[in-house]
């Protein structure tokens, strides 16, 4: 049940994007399926590894931008931006990357 809603919903954002934004949904769709091809590939010729240390490292990397998103929210509401994450310069262009 929780996969058709999440299916719904999910559909329904792509809907109201590709209408704004012409061609969004299928560059989103053909990312996603990119990135799960090149690391299954990476984890079959054993370029990464599984081990205790890397999952730390995933799990410290993927906290940390859970981290930078939930006070850029916060200061959101109150006005105030984490100019940058959201700007195009060096350091907003580092962080996008990181977030692949």
């Amino acid at each position: 049940m929780y996969a058709v809603l999440e299916g719904f919903c999910l559909g329904g954002l792509s809907a109201i994007y590709e209408e704004q934004f012409n061609g969004i949904t299928i560059q989103a769709v053909l990312l996603t399926f990119g990135t799960l091809f090149c690391l299954l590939v990476a984890y079959r010729t054993k370029l990464i590894r599984p081990t205790e240390n890397f999952n730390l490292g995933v799990v410290s990397a993927t906290g940390a931008i859970v981290f930078v998103y939930i006070i850029d929210l916060i200061l959101h509401f109150f006005g105030m931006r984490v100019h940058f994450i959201h700007d195009t310069g060096i350091i907003g262009i580092i962080v996008a990357i990181n977030n692949f």
